[in-house]
């Protein structure tokens, strides 16, 4: 029996740059949890909080899980891939210029 029968075989998919999250925020400071996956964050001359996905998986053997969520202060990024699966991720947050940002719970320098 050949593998791909068994396991489907999921083709390259990209998804770059593509908006995720568009929220009100009005606290003065946001918890960035990012599960070890690379997030920029940056300061821009905005009222919310806003994510990017950066996303490209190559052929695998396997699939991908990729969750946001802002809930109070903390905003929640996670994402993987599983099985046999070639794939690179990247988040980017901006938020408001005024807003103390910590990353995963300790305090970090925003770009921008």
């Amino acid at each position: 029996m050949i593998l791909t029968e068994l396991w489907p075989i999921h083709r390259e998919t990209s998804w770059m740059g593509t908006p995720l999250l568009r929220a009100a925020f009005s606290g003065k400071k946001l918890n960035v949890r990012t599960n070890d996956n690379p997030t920029d964050l940056v300061a821009a001359d905005i009222k919310d909080v806003r994510v990017t996905l950066w996303f490209h998986e190559g052929a695998s053997l396997g699939g991908s899980d990729i969750t946001w969520e802002l809930k109070g202060d903390t905003l929640d990024l996670d994402a993987s891939c599983s099985g046999l699966a070639d794939c690179d991720i990247k988040f980017r947050v901006q938020v408001p210029r005024d807003t103390t940002v910590l990353r995963n719970g300790n305090p970090t320098d925003l770009k921008g």
